[in-house]
């Protein structure tokens, strides 16, 4: 830790005068404050014993072969306006 931010500490040094100074500093803020948060190391969980499911069969889909029930009567397109193309005079 002392290594990193002593690593820290150079590159606010660095970043004094740049015209990326204020965004480095608060980089460099960001990551002391990330710093002086306590590590705690993550707990692993204890895996849970693997269970083989037995393949439940699933009975055969019926399959419907008569025609479908027509709808209503479908209405006849209507007619389409026809249009007349001219050449520009």
């Amino acid at each position: 830790m002392p290594r990193i931010r002593g690593v820290l500490s150079g590159l606010a040094a660095t970043a004094a005068g740049g015209k990326d100074e204020a965004m480095q500093k608060v980089w460099i803020s960001k990551a002391r404050a990330a710093l002086d948060q306590p590590y705690v190391a993550p707990v692993k969980a204890a895996r849970k014993p693997v269970v083989k499911e037995e393949p439940v069969e699933e009975p055969e889909a019926v399959i419907d072969l008569r025609e479908p029930e027509p709808q209503q009567l479908k209405q006849p397109h209507k007619a389409i306006p026809t249009m007349l193309f001219q050449e520009p005079s």
